[in-house]
């Protein structure tokens, strides 16, 4: 005893002292915090972080219910490799989404005597794509149809594609006015349009939609035509 007192010092007594307390007090505080009491509650706002969360830690069980909305997912994230097979059905599409261009133009004058490009405002053009199928929709309108005399206003509308004529409807859409008939009664024909599939031949070649009049002398100052194209895509 004699020989440990002469060795014992402030320092080495401090010391011992020290670490006695570190692990009596780790120990007491394990003592005090039992299993599962932290919770929620007991953490500081942004106390956890990604660094802090164990790669794959984060489960679909572990998500709430609608915990997930759009704000929440990356702009480019969900891609198609990420989507399952069959998860996308009809129902959840939402409307519209199988427009992809939609272009007018128009009034223009029905009693020109030569062929006349109708400028459209709006998406002309688009790239089809192998396995889907797209469709063009044309619909011609005629404005305050009327005839000069006895022959009936009957101006036409050709829809072209890559400056070629694209054939539908018989390949023109006609509007007429004239004598009314027993079958025709008011002698007006003033709306008429088609849909036809397009580019399923040509898949990754561009598809620009353009659509020329064909006006007729025979119409009265004052008629006009206006036109309207869209293109959709198959769901």
């Amino acid at each position: 005893m004699k020989r440990i007192r002469n060795r014992l010092t402030y320092a080495n007594v401090m010391s011992t002292l020290a670490v006695v307390l570190v692990i009596g007090g780790a120990t007491a505080i394990a003592a005090k915090v039992p299993r599962h009491s932290v919770g929620p509650r007991q953490l500081k706002a942004n106390a956890v972080t990604t660094l802090k969360i164990k790669a794959n830690a984060v489960t679909n069980r572990k998500i709430k219910k609608n915990a997930v909305t759009t704000v929440k997912i990356k702009d480019g994230s969900v891609d198609g490799a990420k989507i399952a097979d069959g998860a996308v059905g009809f129902g959840k599409i939402a409307t519209g989404t199988n427009v992809i261009a939609t272009a007018s133009g128009g009034p223009v004058a029905a009693d020109s005597a030569t062929a006349a490009t109708i400028p459209l405002t709006g998406t002309t053009s688009f790239t089809p794509r192998a396995g889907v199928v797209d469709f063009l929709s044309v619909e011609v309108r005629g404005n305050d149809l009327a005839a000069t005399g006895a022959e009936p206003c009957a101006p036409e509308v050709r829809p072209y594609v890559n400056e070629s004529a694209f054939e539908m409807a018989e390949s023109f859409f006609a509007v007429s006015a004239g004598e009314p008939t027993p079958e025709d009664p008011s002698g007006l024909r003033p709306v008429t349009g088609a849909t036809a599939p397009l580019g399923m031949t040509s898949p990754g070649v561009t598809q620009d939609v353009a659509v020329k009049l064909i006006g007729d002398p025979d119409c009265a100052e004052g008629s006009t035509v206006s036109v309207a194209i869209a293109i959709t895509r198959a769901k």
